[in-house]
């Protein structure tokens, strides 16, 4: 998901190429509103998706409660690039710490999230991880 100052066709361009290689489908959605989520989350669900990978976007990151309920509610795995979100229930987060050091990059995973939407996490990313939500 990209907010409002993402090119979509520029950002889902390069996201595209990826997946297909691995039999994947991905689709480039964009929201600038809180009922741009709410559609958003409307197509992820009649696509099926599996998973949820919000760009950073500081207007996303204000809607991360919203996002984060959401994902909840729909069963998808949600994907940060800051630990805030996960912090408010999203699964991980991948991406700088800001607060700590700008060059350190961090992987953060809520365990109570996975329970909730029936994901197991192994213990060899639970043991990789930075912080650890239970």
């Amino acid at each position: 998901m990209a907010g409002p100052w993402w090119a979509v066709s520029s950002a889902g361009g390069a996201v595209h190429k990826m997946p297909r290689m691995r039999g994947g489908i991905v689709s480039a959605l964009q929201a600038g509103t809180a009922s741009e989520i709410e559609s958003a989350f409307v197509e992820l669900t009649r696509e099926r998706a599996g998973a949820l990978i919000v760009l950073p976007d500081a207007f996303l990151l204000t809607q991360a409660r919203q996002i984060v309920e959401l994902g909840r509610k729909h069963r998808l795995v949600t994907m940060f690039w800051t630990r805030e979100p996960v912090e408010l229930g999203g699964l991980m987060s991948y991406g700088q710490n800001v607060v700590e050091q700008p060059t350190t990059i961090e992987l953060a995973i809520n365990l109570k999230t996975a329970k909730a939407i029936g994901l197991k996490i192994s213990r060899d990313l639970l043991f990789r991880a930075d912080k650890v939500i239970e």
